[in-house]
């Protein structure tokens, strides 16, 4: 079959190329000011109509969290991560205002408010969701769960640990949810993925996984995978961690199998024909590790009891969650199929602003009885 562009002059394929390109450019620079310019200014000029921005604060506005992520990426220090941070933190600050804004201009095309007092409201409003915000992303509760089967002959306590985003989140975050792990006295500790997201994390940071006082088995998340995956999961081998990658591994009469985080939906139907999994007479109670809430269907077909999954991370951000769902629609909590669980944890940590809106943090203990 010809190319659409065959016959054409050699510099049409080129041109057609820097049109998308430039498409997809302009549709970028559009998100990024709805983001980070079109809030900001709106809710402003409500309070002050005759504010006029100088250069400065528009550059710092509109050009200062793009600015942050190159300066990191040209020269890794204390400054320039600050200022990494310093912009997420105001990414999701305008996320929340950006909401706030919006509802108000649908209410203002039915009713009109003042405009002073409308944006007072709308940055107060702002205010208390940002700190409320923060407040959640750093109070990890512990969910429990009950799993019952038949194929138990005992019972155990699991706790599933996924999305703390050490690199993003600092040690001393991580010392504190291993504190919460292990007062919950756990039989085995599970991570599904996402432990580490910077490859700057040191085996000092990640320590406190040696000291939850029980084995842990560890799914790679994508960010494991963004980062110098080989050298993450040698840290964490030296500290006692054991990485299932495509791998079965037993535990006291569990079978715990894991599967590394791929885009591919099929991913965990594929995974467990290549380990050779089905759902036998007499196999025992098996935990499947995946990152992604994807593939239950398959994972009961083959044999799975439980699947423990993240990524979502709830939504994080309220109403982000909206369009998580849309691709995950199992975004958080229980689900059942054909006698499987899953369970979607919302996460311990976050990524990017260090905020959750509409979601809470945790750590997911298990409780696994023998069926009736």
């Amino acid at each position: 079959m010809d190319s659409p562009v065959a016959g054409l002059p050699a510099f049409v394929p080129g041109l057609v190329a820097i049109t998308g390109a430039l498409k997809r450019l302009v549709l970028v620079a559009v998100v990024y000011f709805a983001i980070f310019g079109y809030p900001v200014l709106r809710a402003a000029w409500l309070v002050a109509p005759d504010w006029q921005p100088g250069i400065f604060v528009l550059g710092a506005l509109l050009v200062g969290p793009a600015a942050a992520w190159l300066l990191l990426q040209l020269h890794r220090n204390a400054l320039t991560r600050a200022l990494y941070w310093g912009a997420y933190q105001w990414l999701g600050a305008c996320w929340v205002l950006l909401a706030i804004v919006l509802c108000f201009e649908v209410v203002n095309l039915l009713v009109t408010l003042p405009p002073r007092t409308a944006g007072q409201g709308i940055l107060g409003l702002a205010l208390c969701l940002v700190a409320l915000a923060v407040f959640n992303a750093n109070r990890v509760r512990t969910t429990r769960i009950q799993v019952q089967s038949d194929r138990l002959d005992r019972s155990y306590r699991l706790v599933q640990l996924s999305d703390v985003h050490i690199g993003s989140r600092g040690a001393g975050f991580l010392r504190r949810v291993a504190r919460q792990v292990r007062s919950l006295a756990p039989d085995a500790v599970l991570v599904t993925g996402d432990l580490v997201d910077h490859r700057e994390v040191t085996r000092e940071q990640l320590a406190p996984l040696a000291e939850l006082g029980a084995p842990v088995w560890l799914s790679l998340g994508n960010h494991e995978r963004y980062v110098d995956c080989e050298a993450v999961c040698e840290r964490l081998a030296s500290l006692g961690v054991r990485v299932l990658r495509d791998a079965v591994d037993r535990f006291e009469g569990l079978r715990l199998v894991g599967i590394d985080d791929a885009q591919a939906k099929d991913t965990v139907a594929r995974g467990l024909v290549r380990l050779g999994l089905e759902d036998t007479p007499g196999r025992p109670f098996t935990i499947l590790l995946y990152h992604r809430p994807e593939g239950l269907e398959d994972a009961a077909r083959h044999g799975v009891d439980l699947m423990l999954a993240g990524h979502t991370h709830g939504g994080q951000l309220f109403p982000f969650h909206w369009v998580v769902r849309r691709v995950h629609p199992r975004i958080s909590g229980r689900h059942e199929s054909a006698g499987a669980v899953l369970y979607v944890s919302a996460g311990a940590g976050t990524w990017g602003p260090t905020m959750r809106l509409g979601t809470r943090a945790e750590v997911v203990l298990i409780e696994l009885q023998p069926g009736n």
